[in-house]
């Protein structure tokens, strides 16, 4: 709420924004967790990939909307207005409904009775909502997530290890570039195209985000339905094919998105105009199919989007073959999605800060496509040979970087039957 009331002051806006990036944290982490926390490990895959789909739609489809209120008197903070509206439930809820701070599984799942009626009653918990029911409900609220016996550093670096994990820095390199990719040109839209001689307004801006928007939510439901009801078994194989397919997807999206729009916009040759900078006049715009541009573009998200599918497997895989237990896994596994949730929007932010002051001609725009198109190729082939030769290795070096593996149990022990 607070860029709608700063709009004099670029200082107080960005302040704004990190306050409104540290929100965003909070939701991408703390969502997941709370579904990882709640729910048994058979009960999760179909609520992780409910929350994936939900979050991709809200995620690309607010723009469309947002084009549509920002056409309004008031302008673009319509749409600010209406996102704080769903804030301020969201937010209650965050807050009096995570597991971190509500939630406790044995009164949830008492030990089940004899008799197959009071198993069947048993399932589902008895709600009551009094005022002494509320008020135990807030006297029981705690901002943690689990109490340690003690505090010391091996539980204090957990999180940080897990960040440096070789899985973690390896899914980091290989989804980088088309997320970034796919923000960073996002956010440019409205440099490239109101400029003259487009002039194109909040709405039409918001239309172009229609090819996103599908794309992405259609392979994030496909993906990641097939991992959880058609491929049981997450194997080497099946995870170096989807990243082929991906980079391929993207990289047709962010070499056809440059590519495209620097080839419609090239002044012919031997023209005297100036072709390096989009305000000049005398282009050749109304050549430039703006339906293609939102499917590039959505080319691009659908590539991205299919290489974070594999996000979630691959981590379950690496905390499967290095945790002691279930528990200790399911710590993990929170620990390394949030670590690269956390690298990955940093870099995101980073680009979507960069990538304008390269995309303001259209010469920069097409070297910065080709250069993130070629770039991710390389990537991906160097990640996929990693996993397709080292997998086990990798694996065994997740262990060792999280601490989860004790080295002096490998030392050799002497035998019971040993007794010279």
């Amino acid at each position: 709420m607070l860029n709608i009331n700063i709009l004099g002051s670029f200082s107080e806006h960005m302040t704004a924004r990190v306050f409104q990036g540290l929100g965003w944290g909070a939701f991408e982490t703390l969502v997941l967790s709370s579904i990882q926390d709640t729910y048994f490990e058979h009960e999760r895959p179909t609520k992780i990939a409910f929350y994936h789909v939900v979050a991709t739609a809200t995620t690309w489809g607010p723009p469309l909307l947002g084009g549509v209120a920002s056409s309004g008197p008031n302008g673009f903070t319509t749409q600010f207005k209406i996102i704080g509206s769903f804030l301020s439930v969201a937010i209650l809820l965050l807050v009096f409904g995570a597991p971190e701070t509500t939630f406790d599984r044995s009164n949830f799942y008492p030990p089940m009775p004899a008799t197959a009626r009071a198993e069947s009653e048993a399932r589902w918990p008895r709600v009551a909502f009094t005022k002494d029911a509320a008020q135990t409900y807030l006297a029981k609220m705690k901002p943690w997530s689990y109490r340690a016996e003690s505090i010391h550093l091996r539980l204090v670096m957990q999180a940080p290890r897990a960040l440096i994990a070789p899985t973690t820095i390896l899914l980091f390199v290989a989804t980088l570039l088309p997320y970034v990719g796919l923000w960073s040109l996002a956010s440019s839209l409205s440099l490239l195209f109101s400029p003259m001689p487009f002039m194109l307004t909040e709405s039409a801006l918001g239309v172009l985000m229609t090819g996103p928007f599908l794309l992405t939510t259609a392979v994030a439901a496909a993906t990641i339905l097939a991992l959880t009801f058609v491929f049981k078994r997450y194997t080497s194989a099946i995870h170096v094919a989807i990243i082929a397919t991906g980079t391929a997807i993207a990289s047709i999206g962010v070499f056809g998105f440059g590519l495209y729009i620097k080839g419609i916009m090239q002044i012919p040759a031997g023209s005297d105009v100036d072709s390096a900078t989009p305000w000049t006049l005398g282009y050749l715009g109304d050549q430039l199919s703006f339906p293609v541009v939102s499917l590039l573009l959505g080319l691009l998200g659908a590539g991205s989007l299919m290489l974070d599918a594999t996000i979630r497997p691959t981590i379950q895989r690496s905390t499967a073959f290095t945790s002691s237990s279930l528990q200790v896994g399911l710590r993990n596994t929170a620990d390394m999605n949030g670590g690269l949730a956390c690298l990955r929007n940093l870099a995101a932010g980073v680009f979507v800060l960069g990538v304008p002051n390269a995309v303001w001609s259209w010469d920069g725009l097409k070297a910065a496509a080709v250069g993130m198109g070629a770039a991710q190729i390389a990537i991906a082939a160097a990640v996929c040979a990693v996993w397709w030769f080292c997998d086990e290795h990798v694996k065994r070096w997740d262990g060792r970087a999280m601490g989860l593996v004790d080295l002096s149990l490998l030392k050799r022990q002497v035998s019971f039957f040993d007794t010279t």
